[in-house]
């Protein structure tokens, strides 16, 4: 039996394939006769894809926008054939599965035409080809214009459950439609296993306590100034001196790399740039620079007293193996995580307003206790993974329904 699966990449931003990986793993250990098929980036970006895709043997075929299916787009730049090879594998898979990380986010935070070219296009294309479509546990709203509201409300009603990424999320969806089937579950990526290597090969700072640090292009984008006066920048950099001074290794380690546009905006890797050239220059200060898969960039966080992280899915490493973390946030999302083990006193909404001095406090505050945050948080893992296989058997028994 094949899924289609809409909304993740193999490479670029890790949290695609540290989705794709445990839901994989997670699927098939129930339904062996699964097939998963992802639907990833095209254009430019898709040779790398590929490559990603074989290096974790899952299969890929490149995606298409709305508009590509329609004339005069449709007969343009390789259209056709990408349209035609999409719509057999939608046409042959039991279901379409979007995994969109965070849905019906309107302005300002996100923008209407990324709706339009993600889940409601496929939503509204198996709604046309008579396939059934269901959506993986995902993030949702804010629903904050008409429009938005009015997209969300036709896709969300219509399907049998609204797997939602945390209480947080679901309190959005029922408020939006009270009538819903709403629940939570946690993100999948809590199961996946961070790779069995040594950390030493590494580098040479995993010998030694270190703090991981993980900025997020998103936050810079948000965040005024350029360079490194950028405001995301220049707290990241205050923290990560205040740590060196406590004798403290820091490892800046992206968790988004890109090999095409490699510009702050867009890429993780360049914020670390920016924070690594902005401090002078220091022994204790590390900046990781190989392009690493999730489960080794989760071995490298598994190994720190502490991660700082602006980016969702290296939360979700750190807290998945028991590391106390700080979580810098854009989105809801970031809290209903933390909830779940019960470290939302830790999240960090903005840095606009205080600059680097609570999330300075935050690490001291948790430095002191890192012993029973630990424990706390290990606790909690086992639960979460529980959870994530309801949530496996729930979309397995829908999957079945005619």
């Amino acid at each position: 039996m094949r899924i289609l699966v809409t909304g993740l990449c193999m490479q670029g931003n890790k949290g695609g394939p540290a989705i794709a990986l445990s839901l994989k793993d997670a699927i098939v250990r129930y339904r062996p006769d699964v097939d998963l098929v992802f639907s990833v980036p095209g254009g430019e970006e898709f040779q790398y894809e590929v490559e990603a895709a074989a290096q974790f043997r899952t299969t890929v075929i490149e995606k298409v926008s709305l508009k590509n299916l329609f004339p005069p787009y449709l007969f343009l730049g390789g259209n056709f054939r990408r349209a035609k090879v999409w719509l057999r594998n939608l046409r042959s898979s039991a279901a379409l599965m979007d995994m969109t990380a965070v849905s019906y986010v309107g302005p300002p935070t996100g923008r209407v035409k990324s709706i339009l070219n993600g889940r409601f296009t496929y939503w509204s294309i198996a709604r046309i080809l008579g396939v059934k479509f269901l959506p993986w546990t995902q993030s949702y709203g804010p629903f904050s214009t008409r429009l938005v509201r009015t997209l969300a409300r036709i896709d969300l009603g219509s399907v049998p459950v609204v797997f939602c990424r945390g209480e947080e999320c679901k309190k959005r969806v029922l408020e939006l439609l009270p009538h819903a089937k709403a629940e939570s579950y946690p993100d999948v990526a809590v199961t996946l296993g961070a790779d069995d290597g040594d950390l030493d090969s590494f580098g040479s700072w995993a010998s030694q306590d270190y703090v991981t640090v993980s900025p997020s292009a998103v936050l810079y984008s948000k965040s005024g100034g350029v360079g490194i006066d950028n405001n995301h920048v220049r707290a990241l950099a205050e923290a990560c001196r205040s740590q060196m001074d406590a004798g403290l290794n820091i490892v800046l380690l992206p968790h988004t790399v890109r090999k095409i546009n490699s510009v702050p905006n867009s890429c993780d890797a360049a914020v670390c740039r920016l924070i690594h050239s902005s401090i002078a220059q220091s022994d204790k200060l590390f900046l990781v620079e190989n392009d690493y898969g999730p489960k080794e960039l989760k071995r490298i966080i598994s190994g720190a007293k502490i991660h700082v992280g602006g980016r969702y899915h290296s939360v979700v490493a750190a807290l998945s193996t028991g590391v106390p973390c700080i979580s810098i946030s854009w989105h809801q999302k970031y809290r209903d995580l933390m909830a779940q083990y019960d470290m939302a006193k830790y999240v960090i909404e903005s840095m606009e307003s205080g600059g680097p001095s609570e999330l300075i406090a935050k690490i001291e505050d948790i430095m002191e206790n890192r012993s029973s945050l630990a424990k706390k948080i290990c606790d909690c893992q086992s639960n979460v993974e529980q959870m994530v296989r309801v949530n496996v058997e729930r979309y397995l028994s829908l999957l079945a329904e005619r």
